[in-house]
């Protein structure tokens, strides 16, 4: 038998939770469900799109989420627009 452990980040599971509070993204959440468009998949609850996380509107979350970046131990600072580039990658 294999184990498999997820860790998930306290940041992810707040863009879990506010991605669905927009009556907008709860209408494209059912579509998604349904099928219905192809770029937008969900993967374990998440809203992804074209396989990068979908980030709502919430300029909390967006702070949040270039503080996370920025401070990381991992980070590098090779400029706000390598940086930009680097994020686009994983959120949209």
């Amino acid at each position: 038998m294999i184990a498999t452990i997820q860790i998930t980040s306290p940041l992810v599971e707040k863009i879990k939770s506010t991605q669905f509070q927009n009556p907008e993204l709860v209408k494209l959440k059912e579509s998604v469900e349904k099928e219905r468009i192809k770029d937008f998949k969900l993967v374990n609850g998440v809203l992804r799109f074209r396989g990068r996380l979908y980030v709502p509107n919430v300029e909390e979350i967006r702070k949040d989420l270039l503080r996370e970046a920025y401070h990381s131990v991992y980070a590098s600072h090779p400029g706000g627009t390598k940086m930009y580039h680097d994020h686009k990658e994983n959120y949209w």
